[in-house]
């Protein structure tokens, strides 16, 4: 995943609220936190819908910051984006 891929993903999933994410498969991003975690190839609403997942409860605890930079350090070699 590059970082173009990532903010085009952030910008739908977090400010994009009309737009539905959930008819998108995301049972590939399951466990992907751990360490052994194999890539996978992903579109950039799926990335939208995860970003949109991690951080729809943070926003009033601060954590989603947190959450996003998980996502996006995680993602550069767990997530092959396809625009």
């Amino acid at each position: 995943m590059t970082s173009i891929q990532f903010k085009k993903a952030a910008k739908i999933g977090l400010h994009e609220k009309d737009t539905d994410l959930s008819t998108y498969a995301t049972d590939i991003f399951s466990g992907f936190g751990l360490r052994g975690f194999k890539p996978i190839f992903c579109s950039v609403l799926q990335l939208a819908w995860l970003i949109r997942w991690q951080c729809a409860y943070c926003f009033s605890d601060g954590h989603c910051d947190e959450n996003l930079q998980q996502i996006a350090e995680l993602g550069r070699k767990r997530f092959k984006v396809i625009d």
